[in-house]
């Protein structure tokens, strides 16, 4: 498919002005079948993507299947400790190897035929295949016995995969994320516990085109102080200096996008959290919300880190995974009620955002609004994501 007679040439034009002339994506590309599937096809070849929190496979034997971006994988601890990630289909009948997490596994067992895959992807035993009880595997021919993998590699707590043909290797696209945030110890982080000492996932599906979180979530300043009532009633808010400079920071680095800002800025802002500040050496000066393209988006202040994975499901559904990493030791269910004041902040806000973000996608059903415009003072991270976009787009010359 190309992008050609998914966006006119005036269109693309628009996309690429100067951000005080520019337009955003038409109408169309937050609602039709057909952009939604190229979006998806051009961003899984050309990227690595976010695709669960490591800490949920705390143990070998730990597996989970996940549909990213379309593409059906799953993921595994294996007998090395090493997180493995394989497209989710046995090549015998097709069925997924994994349809629902399991814990401590010894082996994966298909449910359709009875293959069954050890921690490594590679096929054990293929029960009654060549005709008589006991194991047929030597009768399965070499090509079709091992499963396919996918790269896969960890950083800030989450599980990257890669599919494409296309993607840089994992150090270059991660490269940029870790520099930006070099004042914070990334290598002691865990994934927050809840009172029964279970990791504290929280899933939700929003009726909004993936785009619209990915700006409202790490992107989007100005809403700030309308959505918002923690926002609206701080006196810190907007993000302008008394002479009508900024107090923040745009990031445009790699693949990475967003905003940065002084701690010391948003004291009256924010609730004290009492926990261990993340700093490597020293409490972080600056706090961040970015957008690690194409499907994660963090926010990072001085005590901790709050990914959210976006998985885009349809033009008018996107289901999100998020969890918060803490100092390792603050990681506990013993530290699960000094978290609460961080946790309500984020819920909150999450419930804010959700229903203005589902009310855009209703009226993107109006053919008044067909392109939007930019705030050049405020709305820099969102064209950058959206040319970003764009470049993925149009990689292939096709438009």
């Amino acid at each position: 498919m190309g992008t050609a007679h998914l966006l006119t040439q005036a269109e693309t034009e628009a996309i690429r002005r100067p951000i005080g002339e520019a337009r955003t994506f038409p109408r169309r590309a937050f609602t039709a079948a057909d952009f939604f599937a190229l979006e998806q096809e051009c961003i899984v070849e050309r990227n690595w993507l976010a695709a669960c929190f490591a800490d949920e496979l705390a143990h070998v034997g730990d597996a989970m299947p996940i549909d990213v971006c379309g593409l059906p994988i799953f993921v595994v601890k294996g007998s090395d400790g090493r997180i493995r990630a394989f497209h989710n289909v046995c090549a015998y009948d097709g069925c997924p190897v994994v349809t629902a997490p399991v814990k401590q596994a010894a082996d994966l067992r298909v449910a359709y035929h009875g293959w069954r895959y050890d921690l490594e992807g590679r096929l054990i035993d293929a029960p009654y295949w060549a005709g008589p009880p006991g194991n047929g595997l030597p009768a399965v021919p070499m090509q079709h016995r091992d499963l396919k993998g996918i790269a896969c590699d960890v950083s800030l707590g989450v599980v990257f995969v890669s599919a494409g043909s296309r993607s840089p290797d994992f150090s270059s696209y991660i490269g940029s994320f870790e520099e930006l945030l070099h004042e914070f110890d990334l290598d002691d982080l865990g994934t927050a516990t809840d009172e029964s000492g279970q990791i504290d996932v929280f899933e939700s599906v929003l009726a909004t085109n993936w785009k619209t979180f990915a700006d409202n979530d790490c992107l989007n300043i100005l809403h700030e102080s309308f959505t918002h009532a923690m926002y609206a009633a701080s006196p810190e808010i907007p993000r302008v200096g008394p002479d009508g400079t900024p107090k923040f920071e745009v990031v445009s680095t790699g693949n990475v996008f967003g905003f940065s800002y002084a701690e010391s800025d948003v004291t009256a802002t924010y609730p004290p959290i009492d926990l261990p500040h993340i700093g490597r050496n020293s409490r972080p000066e600056r706090g961040f919300f970015l957008q690690s393209y194409p499907n994660l988006s963090v926010a990072v202040m001085d005590t901790l880190i709050a990914p959210v994975i976006q998985f885009p499901e349809a033009p008018d559904r996107t289901r999100v995974r998020g969890a918060t990493l803490v100092r390792k030791q603050a990681a506990t269910s013993d530290y699960a009620p000094r978290r609460r004041a961080a946790d309500e902040l984020f819920a909150q806000a999450a419930e804010e955002d959700a229903a203005v973000m589902e009310a855009i996608q209703r009226s993107r059903r109006s053919p008044a609004r067909d392109r939007g415009f930019y705030a050049p003072f405020w709305d820099e991270p969102q064209y950058l994501f959206a040319n970003r976009i764009l470049d993925d787009l149009l990689a292939d010359g096709t438009a």
